[in-house]
């Protein structure tokens, strides 16, 4: 199942392009993936499949949207932002939907938030980090010093920086069964993709789809990059 929505990575199929740039860029940017859900085996269909698209990556999972909350936060507070970490801890978050579920039966752990919920919260974080990066960005271009995301929030530096960047957010992708019934809900959340299941096709393309799109999520151009 294609995501319903996918920014052009054209420039990456260029065939002037050089692999190793590029694999360079990805590693860099795609370090570690958090997938919820509440059955093993689509965690451990996602999970093959990204490691065979993202092989360099580090995967953690989570049945619940509580058990997602807790994971990030163990996380981010191993490698904070300050230090270059993701600000959620991840640098992509995958969600199935229908955590909450009252299919009884299944023996799957059951969440009292949905995909949406987690994404949201998450988005509504991003929302507040993106605005302050921008207000920061605007009043150290005037001073003799640049501002940084630091352990406490914005701090500044000695040295005056231009190029000052947004935090390293993660990519946030939505999952469900039925994507046509969950889709909108999870896209209003914040979703950056909607996926079906069974996943789609780990390959390239996709691969340098999820690379642009996260790469102007932390306000950066992959075409400067290359």
């Amino acid at each position: 199942t294609s995501p319903l929505s996918s920014p052009s990575a054209a420039v990456v199929s260029n065939s002037s392009v050089d692999p190793n740039v590029l694999q360079q860029i990805i590693q860099s940017e795609l370090q570690t993936i958090l997938i919820v859900d509440r059955y093993d085996l689509f965690l451990g269909l996602f999970a093959k499949g990204l490691k065979s698209m993202l092989p360099h990556v580090q995967i953690a999972v989570a049945h619940t949207a509580e058990e997602a909350v807790q994971i990030i936060d163990q996380a981010r507070s191993l490698i904070h932002p300050e230090d270059g970490g993701a600000t959620h801890g991840f640098d992509m978050i995958i969600t199935e939907e229908r955590l909450h579920s009252s299919d009884d039966g299944d023996g799957a752990q059951k969440s009292r938030m949905s995909g949406s919920d987690l994404i949201e919260a998450i988005a509504k974080e991003e929302k507040i980090m993106d605005t302050a990066a921008s207000t920061v960005a605007k009043l150290s271009s005037s001073l003799p010093f640049s501002y940084s995301w630091g352990r406490w929030g914005f701090q500044h530096t000695k040295s005056h920086n231009t190029d000052n960047e947004k935090p390293r957010l993660p990519l946030l992708i939505g999952v469900s069964a039925n994507p046509k019934e969950d889709g909108d809900k999870l896209l209003k959340a914040g979703s950056n993709f909607v996926w079906g299941k069974p996943p789609p096709t780990m390959n390239d393309k996709l691969r340098n789809e999820l690379l642009v799109s996260l790469l102007k999520k932390r306000g950066k151009d992959l075409k400067t990059l290359l």
